[in-house]
């Protein structure tokens, strides 16, 4: 009875750990999953090896966010002269759905041996037990005899069935299985070895099965703790005596996934090769409270300033560009920085700024590098480094770019004369900036394409070279400014591209200014339908929904919770229905789709229920109807977001008992009824052909209804709704034909 109820408790635990992980949350992920059971027990006196543990390996089992109750199987009992003689299966391990079953027990020198996870090994002239499939293996086959021909069998293990005894040498251990899920590779669920008939014991086998004991001088060992091995059975010998077996080995149960996957608590927990392992040598709960999902993410620095010319100055380099396919994010806030543009040289002599860094979550995205000034200004390293100024007598080389985000600036040329000073583009993501030639500055270089946004979009080009005479470099695709020539300044770059600015050209003209960074944020919509994620500039395409920030700012994911709704209230109620209400006190941090209230005649109703029409937080109300008079009413308010339906508690009425009023058309054939109270007709005294006028008032305070008897007819066979504010009037002319009163017109709300 005890082991049913243990097995109860089992299933329900799995069907509620099931429950909490698909039902709290529908995202979800994958981890590595190693389920040993218990080892069973080595059998006395000439005893099998007990069968190892039962185990299941699964490197991507499905998981959510909840609760997994972990059971961890416990070794089973030794087979002894003061207790049972025969070894006691291992306990059960469980993970989730995974099972490992226990280890069979041998059996001693009189009794067959357990099947379980791996079989017992059998007993001096007696069957072994069985394996489970999937889990482990059978155990070894014993021979009986005369001296030096009796020999026991090895229990199974999970990676072979144990060994057979044969010809007086006693079968091993079946040898487990090896796993490297706990940092290091280690063998799990070795069988027992046989016990020893006038002879050594059998060797336990690989992975913590205990080894066979020798006639009287030694027990059976017992298997290690943790690893679901078998232990080794008793040993006899005629007319000197016998020894026990060995208890089996705990099991044991490791989760383990790549670190910052999942957030998860229970068990000892450490970390090994970019993986977390959670070890479970008792029973606990693996508890996920968080899975972090990926999004895309552009991250672009500010655009470095181009440098000032007299002569050439040189472009800027473009910011750092970093783009990351699947950046592993958790509900949280994220600091949002957007880095400025570098301010363009304005004086002779003055090169360019570098461009402020952008980031997000550490990714960071370097500014880019300033253009050099015209005398002999090398550009400035940065995210894409800063192209080289010229003179008339010297040159500036390009600054460097950093790996990964961007290239460097040209070189700048100031040798030939009047007209020769031509500076060097600023680097771009997609390529280095172009060097000075004769009499052509260099252009900027270009930045790369992506379409994060929703379009393609070209960022963090580099700025064009400025020039002393007539040809200034091109401004890089992706935002990079133009280069200014003998007249002018350098171009600004585009805002929120992360391009250069132009370098400012002969006579003394300023570089243009960098470009601001930006960085955007995106992902499948449909992924994240259990949050509410704010920050930025917000739109969607196709099935993504992107935020863009130009400046700085906070990306938010929060988690979406149930609306809160509280305070049902019933009023003006009558013998059809009432006006119900509640207050939506949170949205639960997501949008509202519907509140209302429902209806119905027991607890928690969840019928009648109809959206009053707003989707907004606050208290409402609405007029109900469709009751039965005189009946017990439990009604409630509810508001839905993604995350589901949240409820208020329960509010009761009892709707009124209308109560009887005759009109006698014999009084007339124009009669006026005051509703002081809902009521009940009954017609009497009608004659056949007769045309009958009824004014029905409300009273001061109104919301009063009428209940028609059966012989009165509406058009169609509908009741209309009449008008319960206070002091209003209905009309209703009827013509009868002697039986019933049919309703010829209808106005409402006369005024």
């Amino acid at each position: 009875m005890k082991s049913i109820k243990k097995y109860l408790l089992t299933v329900f635990l799995i069907l509620v750990s099931i429950f909490i992980s698909v039902e709290t949350n529908a995202q979800t992920s994958t981890v590595n999953v190693l389920v040993v059971g218990g080892g069973g027990g080595g059998g006395y006196a000439g005893g099998g090896g007990g069968g190892a543990g039962g185990l299941l390996y699964d490197n991507a089992f499905s998981v959510g966010i909840g609760a997994y109750p972990v059971t961890v199987g416990a070794g089973g009992t030794a087979g002894t002269s003061s207790g049972s003689s025969n070894g006691g299966s291992g306990g059960n391990s469980v993970f989730s759905t995974l099972t490992a079953i226990g280890g069979g027990g041998a059996g001693d020198n009189g009794n067959n041996s357990l099947g379980g996870g791996s079989g017992g090994g059998g007993a001096c002239g007696h069957l072994p037990g069985t394996g489970t499939s999937g889990q482990g293996h059978d155990g070894g086959t014993s021979t009986s005899g005369g001296p030096g021909v009796r020999s026991t069998g090895g229990g199974g293990g999970a990676g072979v069935a144990g060994g057979a005894g044969t010809g007086g040498s006693m079968g091993a251990g079946g040898a487990g299985l090896s796993y490297s899920i706990s940092g290091s590779s280690v063998t799990y669920a070795g069988g027992g070895g046989g016990g020893g008939v006038e002879a050594s014991g059998g060797t336990g086998g690989a992975g913590g099965g205990g080894a066979g004991g020798n006639t009287t001088s030694s027990n059976g060992a017992n298997g290690s703790a943790n690893s679901g091995g078998g232990g080794g059975g008793g040993g006899t010998q005629a007319n000197v005596g016998s020894t026990n077996g060995g208890a089996g080995g705990s099991g044991i149960v490791i989760v383990a996934y790549p670190t910052g996957t999942i957030s998860a608590t229970g068990g000892t927990v450490t970390t090994s090769g970019g993986n977390t392992i959670h070890t479970f040598t008792g029973d606990g709960s693996f508890t996920i409270t968080a899975i972090p999902s990926v999004v895309k993410l552009l991250v672009i620095g500010g655009g470095g300033g181009g440098g000032a010319g007299n002569g050439g100055g040189g472009g800027g380099g473009a910011g750092g560009y970093k783009y990351i396919a699947a950046h592993a994010v958790t509900p949280q806030s994220y600091s949002v920085t957007v880095g400025s543009g570098g301010g363009g040289g304005q004086n002779n002599g003055d090169g360019g700024a570098n461009g402020g860094i952008s980031v997000f979550d550490g990714v960071t995205a370097l500014g880019g590098g300033g253009g050099g000034h015209y005398q002999d200004g090398a550009g400035s390293s940065g995210g894409s480094g800063g192209g080289g100024g010229a003179s008339s007598t010297a040159q500036g080389n390009g600054g460097a770019g950093t790996s990964g985000q961007g290239n460097a600036g040209g070189n700048g040329i100031g040798t030939g004369g009047a007209g020769h000073y031509q500076a060097g583009g600023g680097g771009g993501a997609g390529a280095a900036g172009g060097n000075s030639s004769g009499f052509q500055a260099g252009a900027g270089g270009a930045g790369t394409a992506n379409s994060i946004s929703g379009s393609s979009v070209t960022y963090a080009g580099g700025g064009g070279g400025g020039a002393d005479g007539s040809s200034p470099g091109a401004g890089g695709a992706g935002g990079g400014g133009a280069g200014g020539n003998s007249g002018s300044g350098g171009a600004n770059g585009i805002a929120n591209t992360g391009g250069g600015g132009g370098g400012g050209g002969g006579f003394g003209f300023a570089g243009g200014n960098g470009a601001s960074g930006v960085v955007i944020i995106s992902y499948v919509t449909a992924d994240y339908a259990a949050y509410s994620i704010t920050g930025g500039t917000i739109t969607t395409s196709g099935a993504n929904t992107i935020h863009t920030f130009t400046s700085n700012g906070t990306f938010t994911i929060s988690t979406v919770t149930l609306p809160t709704v509280t305070s049902p209230t019933a009023t003006g109620i009558n013998s059809a229905g009432a006006t119900l209400g509640a207050n939506v006190t949170s949205n639960g941090g997501g949008t509202l789709t519907a509140r209302g209230t429902c209806w119905g005649t027991s607890a928690n109703p969840t019928t009648n229920c109809v959206a009053e029409g707003s989707t907004t937080t606050g208290i409402f109300t609405q007029v109900r109807t469709g009751m039965s008079s005189g009946t017990l009413i439990y009604y409630r308010g509810y508001a839905t977001n993604s995350a589901g339906t949240g409820y208020s508690a329960d509010g009761t009425f009892t709707t009124t008992t209308p109560t009887p009023a005759t009109v006698n058309w014999n009084n007339g054939n124009v009669q006026e009824i005051t509703l002081a109270a809902d009521r009940s007709f009954v017609f009497t005294n009608g004659k056949s052909g007769g045309l009958y006028t009824l004014f029905l008032k409300q009273d001061g305070t109104g919301g009063h209804t009428v209940s028609w008897p059966s012989n009165v007819k509406w058009a169609s066979g509908v009741t209309p709704t009449f008008t319960v504010t206070a002091n209003a009037v209905d009309i209703i002319k009827f013509a009868h034909e002697g039986t019933n009163f049919f309703a010829v017109t209808t106005t409402l709300d006369i005024k």
